[in-house]
């Protein structure tokens, strides 16, 4: 499958700069998430690349082959939109083979490709029934199985199971990796939903304004943001400001040992609540930063606690998720202990 290439890409509706140089690398047979909120660049990033829209500077390229001057049904991209858009008055047998049959596919070949297509997203023998006979989750299967039929080189998904309920949507994450693995897909999905981008995609795209602001693998991205919005994207996030000298970090950028130091560089650091860790009594770790704290908030979830913690040094409060079940109560001192290995120094 192909290698997509979006060089300094840009688009504008309305003298509204939608798409800003956008600079993008899809590896072959790779799935990747588009990840942002309402008007970021997302779908229309999508209909660029399948042809739907023109761009107004910039190039994209397939294996790099520039497709910018290529018609739609030329570039070998096929786009499945949020709603399924079957045809009404065709069964599915025809709609699955609505592609081939305008490309001059023998009907043997089409109906080959028809069986084994809807053992693919787990329909078979639906050939003959009637898009209304479908559920939602059904029809949607079906859309796949009709983008697939042509062998498209990529295949792009504009948030194609936003509109199903939560157990449907887990089973088509679950056919949509199936789909992209068995058939060598490289595809490209657009999505707002962080657990549907961390559980699905190779990697994240996370775009802002028309702008690509990082881009990563999902474990990357949740532990090593570049900045606060990228950060705060993949869940709840704790920040520190304070001073970084060499390897060590300071909370307090009037500690006594930087008073003289003019290399000490003022930093933000994020850290998760999850990777914090409270106890009652005190204990040295060269990995760790160890503050002196007050509970001021506990709150019982189960299988979890979350607490919220007044650290010394510390202007504004953290938040800690403690699996281990501790038994602090509000109000409470404690010593809370910071990993600054998995501690990411952000962009301001």
């Amino acid at each position: 499958m192909s290698r997509i290439t979006i060089e300094n890409l840009s688009k504008k509706f309305d003298q509204k700069e939608v798409l800003k140089n956008l600079n993008l690398e899809v590896r072959a047979e790779e799935m990747v998430a588009l990840l942002g909120p309402s008007g970021c660049g997302k779908t229309t990033t999508l209909k660029l690349i399948s042809g739907l829209l023109a761009a107004d500077t910039g190039d994209i390229k397939f294996d790099g082959n520039s497709v910018i001057e290529l018609p739609t049904e030329k570039r070998g991209a096929v786009l499945v939109f949020q709603e399924n858009l079957l045809f009404p008055h065709l069964n599915i047998e025809e709609n699955i083979a609505f592609g081939l049959k305008m490309s001059g596919v023998e009907k043997k070949i089409r109906t080959s490709r028809v069986t084994e297509l809807l053992e693919l997203v787990n329909l078979p023998g639906y050939q003959k029934r009637m898009p209304g006979e479908l559920s939602g989750g059904q029809q949607q299967r079906i859309a796949l199985a009709r983008a697939l039929a042509v062998n498209p080189r990529v295949l792009l998904l504009d948030e194609p199971i936003s509109n199903l309920d939560a157990n449907l949507r887990e089973e088509m994450r679950e056919l949509i990796r199936k789909i992209h693995e068995e058939e060598n897909m490289t595809t490209i999905f657009v999505t707002h939903d962080r657990e549907e981008a961390l559980l699905v995609a190779d990697r994240i795209a996370v775009m802002k304004n028309g702008s690509l602001e990082q881009i990563g693998t999902p474990e990357e991205l949740y532990r090593s943001p570049v900045n606060r919005y990228v950060a705060n994207f993949f869940g709840q996030a704790n920040y520190i400001r304070g001073c970084k000298l060499g390897d060590e970090f300071y909370p307090d950028c009037q500690n006594t040992e930087l008073k003289h130091d003019q290399e000490a560089e003022k930093k933000l650091v994020m850290i998760r609540p999850e990777f914090l860790h409270l106890t009652k009594e005190e204990f040295s770790d060269s990995d760790l930063m160890v503050l002196k704290s007050k509970i001021i908030k506990r709150s019982y979830a189960g299988e979890r606690i979350y607490y919220q913690v007044e650290a010394d040094k510390l202007q504004d409060p953290l938040r800690v998720i403690d699996y281990n079940l501790s038994n602090f109560e509000a109000g409470e001192e404690v010593f809370l202990h910071i990993p600054l290995a998995k501690a990411a120094y952000l962009k301001e």
